[in-house]
């Protein structure tokens, strides 16, 4: 007869029967062992390759301060523009969108609007941080407006 249930437990007629299914029922758990071994060494692998593509990618972004990117070789590129008052001279400071490693960087700026006057800017040494540094210039009748290019590293 096999193996029936009598309503509580699985009851036993036929020893050989009962065998060959407890043998089947061995096997499926196996292979469900081995998918679940399979599935996390499956999600371990696309972890590793969603991180690799994180590695790989271009990322960019911006806030009141600018936009910058990051490329994958650590090099960052940071954009933005800022202005000088006209009266007295003085500083211009140029806060960057987000923070460099450090303080080997390259800044280039381009003269926007000055009002026809000469515009004298110079940098500001000793006043870099990672996160911004300063300009320098003469006293204008109007006020003096860069945008500003800056390349160095964000690793």
């Amino acid at each position: 007869m096999g193996l029936r249930y009598d309503g509580t437990i699985l009851v036993d007629d036929d020893e050989p029967t009962n065998r060959a299914l407890l043998d089947m029922l061995k096997k499926v758990n196996e292979v469900d062992a081995d998918l679940v071994s399979l599935s996390q060494t499956t999600q371990t692998e696309i972890a590793d390759i969603n991180t690799e593509i994180a590695d790989l990618a271009i990322i960019s972004g911006s806030n009141a301060n600018g936009k910058w990117i990051k490329f994958p070789d650590g090099t960052m590129m940071q954009t933005g523009r800022a202005s000088k008052p006209a009266a007295g001279g003085g500083t211009l400071p140029i806060d960057f969108p987000i923070d460099f490693s450090d303080t080997t960087y390259f800044v280039q700026i381009t003269a926007r609007s000055f009002g026809g006057q000469n515009f004298a800017l110079y940098h500001f040494n000793g006043a870099d941080t990672v996160s911004g540094c300063q300009f320098s210039g003469a006293a204008t009748a109007n006020d003096q407006t860069v945008d500003w290019t800056v390349w160095g590293s964000w690793e």
